[in-house]
């Protein structure tokens, strides 16, 4: 999951934003995870950060954007037009879509890029700030001697 505390920190979000989701998130019980409730409060402000994103002027931040899409290439487009193309079809399965796009075709993954180009660029938006705290986090865990392998912390 990608945290509303780091991109409130990257100037993407509000104080009250974050004032307001956990406002929200300090009714749950604490030893279980409301899915349904983190989709409802958290991908709006997904949606929200995307947008600060797009209008903003940091050059810096923009351009290390650039260098993850260009880096990760080999698996972002493809990923991105899937989550792209799963939105516009509801959530349904891939084997369900037009036969056209459910077989790759390569003029329909054109079309559909064009189609869903913005919906893609959010998508990679996402990946990169999971990407970007995921890489800091990691960073941090082994300065203190803590080496993460996949998702299990070996001390």
């Amino acid at each position: 999951m990608i945290s509303l505390d780091i991109l409130y920190g990257d100037g993407l979000l509000t104080e009250e934003d974050l004032e307001t989701v956990k406002t929200i998130f300090a009714k749950e019980k604490k030893s279980r995870v409301n899915f349904d409730l983190v989709i409802k409060e958290k991908y709006p402000l997904y949606r929200k950060a995307f947008k600060a994103f797009q209008a903003q002027e940091n050059d810096e931040y923009q351009q290390e954007f650039i260098q993850f899409c260009e880096d990760y290439s080999y698996w972002l487009e493809d990923f991105s037009l899937y989550m792209a193309l799963k939105d516009y079809h509801h959530g349904s399965a891939w084997f369900q879509w037009d036969k056209a796009i459910a077989k790759r075709k390569p003029e329909a993954i054109s079309q559909w890029q064009e189609k869903l180009g913005h919906e893609m660029f959010y998508h990679k938006f996402l990946q990169f700030s999971f990407f970007k705290q995921w890489r800091n986090l990691k960073e941090y865990a082994n300065e203190k001697n803590v080496k993460i392998f996949g998702d299990i912390p070996i001390y």
